[in-house]
């Protein structure tokens, strides 16, 4: 619907609050269904969301030290 606002002869003011209305209620609608799901599908959403967490080395780099990256002295 929001890409369909601008063209339905609105003012700029009223496009911004029917856009900002419209964000408010998509993100309303998708906690709603995420309570109505179940604790599983949030559980699922939350896992293909997470981010990899580097570990931290002795030296304070983070990753994993490739033997070939170190510099020879």
């Amino acid at each position: 619907m929001i890409l369909v606002v601008p063209w339905l002869g609105f003012t700029k003011i009223q496009i911004a609050g029917i856009t900002t209305g419209l964000i408010i209620a998509g993100e309303i609608l998708f906690y709603l269904s995420l309570f109505l799901l179940g604790r599983g599908f949030y559980d699922k959403i939350k896992s293909k969301l997470k981010f990899r967490k580097s570990k931290t080395n002795a030296s304070g780099l983070h990753g994993q030290i490739d033997q070939n990256s170190i510099p020879i002295e």
